[in-house]
């Protein structure tokens, strides 16, 4: 998993116009695409490792946008990840998924509508 971003095989081309919008799990991955985004690829969990930020800084040239679950763990990940793209020189912004739009606190992108989704990321997909 340290060298492996799921999905960025196919995100890759798209990152040439837009950031990479990286999310904790592949049913997030599926969920995004599902709604037309394409941008995507995940971590397989909450845990930026040094072998992926090499695969960021690689191909997500303008950027990445961190749009991880909205429990603990997932904004624990993020802030680490914002703080690891940082010290890389990755140009980095982190959407957090506000409670309110959940059910439950472990739930994430996978679990939003289209309409939550567009909302949290439309400036990153035009």
């Amino acid at each position: 998993k340290d060298n492996v971003l799921y999905n960025l095989n196919n995100s890759k081309i798209f990152c040439r116009l837009f950031p990479l919008i990286l999310v904790e799990g592949f049913k997030s991955i599926w969920r995004l695409y599902d709604y037309g985004i394409y941008n995507t690829a995940c971590v397989m969990g909450s845990y930026l490792t040094e072998g992926q930020l090499a695969l960021i800084k690689t191909y997500a040239i303008n950027g990445i946008v961190i749009f991880f679950d909205a429990d603990k763990a997932g904004k624990e990940g993020a802030d680490l990840a914002k703080a690891a793209c940082l010290k890389k020189n990755i140009k980095c912004t982190i959407e957090t998924i506000s409670l309110a739009d959940v059910e439950k606190e472990e739930d994430g992108p996978a679990e939003l509508s289209r309409e939550q989704v567009y909302r949290y990321l439309n400036e990153y997909i035009r």
